[in-house]
């Protein structure tokens, strides 16, 4: 949770809160990650054209969270007509900046001081995937 934009719920209550509100007809482009019948993680488009995810340490760097993306990122090609997905991530959290690299995401601007989390202020590196085809 150290790169995420707020920090771990104190309460099962504010997760259950939190993954309520990812069910709205809003939202039909996040979904929830799960492997063997466990959810291990969630991603997808949460506003405007930002993908965001989030994997369960335990399955870090098996694969997964690449796989999950791919298959957001093809289900938002087929099911909508947004220009480019974009992303916002913290530069330190390299498996988060390589990954959203080798699926093709290039960058296209930093800013610093971006969120503050638990009194931690946090820079950001931005990313854009085009549509493929477009120009």
């Amino acid at each position: 949770m150290r790169y995420w934009s707020n920090p771990p719920h104190e309460a099962v209550e504010d997760t259950r809160s939190s993954l309520e509100k990812l069910k709205s007809p809003d939202l039909n482009l996040y979904f929830v990650f799960d492997h063997e019948g466990t959810v291990i993680g969630l991603g997808g488009i949460h506003t405007g054209t930002e993908i965001g995810f989030i994997l369960h340490p335990d399955h870090w760097g098996l694969g997964f969270a690449g796989e999950a993306i791919s298959a957001v990122i093809d289900h938002v090609w087929a099911t909508t007509d947004l220009p480019q997905i974009t992303a916002d991530a913290d530069p330190r959290n390299l498996r988060s900046v390589g990954l959203l690299t080798r699926l093709g995401f290039r960058v296209t601007g930093f800013a610093r001081d971006t969120f503050c989390v638990g009194g931690e202020w946090s820079d950001s590196v931005y990313f854009a995937l085009p549509r493929p085809g477009a120009s």
